[in-house]
């Protein structure tokens, strides 16, 4: 690898993580004003994005957050208290429980889906960078 090519790379790499920082900073001040957890903002995408009319399990969601069953159950118990999501008992076993949107919590995430992309189009063409150069080079 040449100087100026791991030159290139760095300076690269610095743009995307600096970019990211700019982003996430944005996104945590969003979350705030909102009052929704970055877990909880994640759990009611995943919920939104479920395939099934019922939602998800609390297992099925603590796979998607990468968190345990029981610190799931917690950003649920949250996200239930907000009004944001409902629990149900699964109609086959009992034991489980499955979680939803509301349709408030529907409005909710649209607003910070709304928020976030204005968020990204602010780092859009520093990210068009970054890639670009990666087709270039």
């Amino acid at each position: 690898m040449t100087l100026k090519t791991q030159l290139e790379n760095h300076a690269r790499i610095l743009l995307w993580r600096s970019s990211l920082h700019k982003f996430l900073h944005g996104s945590k001040s969003i979350l705030k004003r909102h009052g929704v957890s970055s877990r909880g903002y994640h759990a009611m995408l995943e919920l939104w994005a479920a395939p099934k009319d019922d939602g998800l399990s609390i297992g099925e969601l603590a796979v998607l957050l990468h968190l345990r069953h029981n610190s799931a159950v917690g950003v649920v118990d949250v996200l239930c208290a907000k009004g944001y999501t409902i629990r149900s008992r699964g109609d086959q076993d009992k034991r489980v429980v499955h979680v939803r949107l509301t349709d408030e919590g529907r409005m909710i995430l649209a607003a910070l889906v709304d928020d976030h992309l204005r968020e990204l189009g602010k780092i859009s063409a520093d990210l068009h960078r970054v890639v670009s150069a990666e087709t270039q080079g």
